[in-house]
């Protein structure tokens, strides 16, 4: 059951918006299978075929196809839902981020694994190692193209920040400019213990059962487990690495946002030294 729709503190975000993601029914994105809540086990799945696909190119853009378009589709099911033209603008940033980042995975796929294939004097160990980080290289950089492309109509316009009594001080493109950088760190961090960590692991679990070694029934169940519990660790902590509520000094925000500042400090007789905003996701 969900909660009664409220306020959070500074913010004032309604954290029904939060719940459902977009204002549309609850059981629409649960059957969808788009809720944040289901990423372990749709990011797992697909984190396992990208690591199943080793070196071999068809099947590693095809995966990274298959991630962009599930990210795209939970970017577009949690993501604001205003009127007709500010839905048909977040639409059409979605649609650019989403050709960007499926384009951007796949060129590093392919340009990787052909430098690989030419870089004939690399010892073997060397070789299949840096051919396991591309996989992580090519998620985390279409992550990272995803969130800049998202947030650009902030960048341009800024984004709304507020004195620690919740005051509206106008918008920051400084801010923007933070959260983005922010939101774009996390996306890089994120897969790097679902993407990096599991071949280790695996390697190690193969090494003391060899029968697992062999592609199949146990071997992918083992590393859809192993890939879960990196991911069920990962998820949170990777989300927690900036707080979602950041805040800057005042300094170094726009001048307007100074002076409003100033006023407002003038007439409540409390300095506001910082201001906060949400960083976003």
């Amino acid at each position: 059951m969900l909660r009664e729709p409220g306020r959070l503190p500074i913010l004032g975000i309604d954290t029904l918006c939060i719940q459902n993601g977009r204002r549309s029914t609850p059981d629409q994105v649960f059957l969808l299978g788009f809720r944040f809540s289901l990423s372990v086990f749709f990011c797992g799945c697909t984190r396992s075929f990208l690591l199943q696909a080793g070196s071999g190119i068809g099947p590693s853009i095809f995966w990274q196809w298959v991630n962009q378009t599930y990210n795209a589709a939970v970017n577009h099911y949690n993501g604001p839902k205003s009127g007709k033209e500010g839905e048909n603008s977040i639409n059409a940033q979605l649609t650019k981020a989403y050709v960007a980042a499926v384009g951007t995975s796949s060129a590093l796929v392919i340009g990787f694994n052909q430098l690989l294939k030419r870089a004939t004097r690399l010892p073997p160990v060397v070789g299949k190692s840096l051919g396991a980080v591309v996989p992580y290289i090519a998620v985390a950089s279409a992550g990272a193209v995803n969130a800049r492309l998202m947030k650009q109509e902030s960048l341009d316009e800024g984004i709304v920040v507020k004195s620690a009594d919740g005051e509206v001080l106008g918008e920051s493109r400084v801010a923007a400019q933070t959260a983005c950088d922010q939101v774009m760190a996390t996306r890089i961090v994120l897969p790097a213990p679902i993407l990096v960590l599991p071949p280790l692991i695996m390697a190690r679990i193969t090494k003391s059962f060899p029968s697992l070694a062999k592609r199949g029934p146990g071997n992918i169940a083992v590393q859809l487990a192993v890939i879960a519990g990196c991911l069920t660790v990962a998820l949170p902590g990777a989300i927690a690495l900036f707080p979602q509520t950041a805040s800057l000094p005042v300094e170094k925000t726009e001048t307007e946002i100074q002076q409003r500042a100033a006023e407002l400090s003038k007439e409540s007789g409390v300095p506001i030294t910082e201001v906060f905003f949400n960083r976003g996701l």
